[in-house]
């Protein structure tokens, strides 16, 4: 999370938007670093891209039930309700991002690298509103010697 923050730290503050970090559990969980760094910085920068100037980003992580919960929520224009079935899905740009960059695969690749951890992802956005992203993962087992991730992900 650190290192998604520090390398997407120069285009929040061109963009005249700020990151702040709210509440931050500490999350024990086995994860790949690098593809973890990928899709937490495709989150917040989806964020960034389409809030305001003058805003923020607010980052949290909090541990829930036996795994951590990770949200990235924004006040950016929302995300109409039939664009959200098919937010994570390659090449999907919803109509409010037409004045912006991109391709579609930003969220289509966090999901895969969320859902090859074993977690979750999902959106909830209101236009107008703003949206806030969830990542769902498991805690890492209690046990000792559990295995570290490969990094055979997508």
């Amino acid at each position: 999370m650190r290192d998604a923050v520090a390398e997407i730290g120069a285009k929040a503050a061109g963009s005249g938007v700020t990151v702040h970090c709210g509440r931050l559990d500490a999350a024990p969980v086995l994860v790949d670093r690098a593809w973890m760094t990928t899709a937490i910085r495709a989150l917040l920068d989806n964020a960034i891209r389409f809030s305001p100037r003058d805003t923020g980003v607010v980052l949290e992580v909090l541990c829930l039930d036996g795994r951590a919960r990770l949200t990235v929520a924004d006040r950016g224009p929302g995300i109409a309700a039939e664009f959200l079935p098919c937010l994570f899905d390659e090449f999907t740009v919803p109509d409010t991002a037409h004045h912006h960059e991109g391709a579609g695969l930003g969220l289509a690749i966090a999901r895969r690298i969320v859902e090859g951890h074993g977690g979750r992802i999902a959106v909830e956005s209101e236009l107008g509103a703003g949206s806030t992203f969830t990542v769902d993962l498991p805690l890492a087992p209690e046990a000792h010697g559990a295995a570290q991730p490969t990094g055979g992900l997508p």
